[in-house]
C-alpha cells in the first residue's frame, strides 16, 4: 500500500512540474528560447530567420505535446 501511494505521490508530483513549471517557464519564455533556438537554425534554414523560427516553433509545440503526454502517462 505504502509503494502504491508513493507512486501515485510520484505520478502527481511530475504532473505538476509539468504542467505548472515546465509549460508555464515554456509559455512565459517562448519568445525568447524561439529567437534563440532560431540562431541556432539559421545555418540549417539557409539564413532565413523567420524561416528557422517557424521550425523552432514547431518543435517547441511538438515539446508540449510530448511533455503533457508523459504528465498525462504517469499520474
Amino acid at each position: 500500500m505504502a509503494e502504491a501511494s508513493s507512486n501515485q505521490l510520484r505520478g502527481k508530483g511530475i504532473r505538476f512540474l509539468i504542467e505548472e513549471e515546465l509549460l508555464g517557464f515554456l509559455r512565459d519564455n517562448r519568445d525568447d528560447l524561439l529567437d534563440r533556438t532560431a540562431e541556432r537554425l539559421l545555418n540549417e534554414a539557409g539564413g532565413d530567420f523567420q524561416h528557422a523560427r517557424r521550425c523552432a516553433s514547431e518543435d517547441l509545440s511538438e515539446l508540449e505535446h510530448l511533455l503533457v503526454n508523459h504528465a498525462e502517462a504517469v499520474s
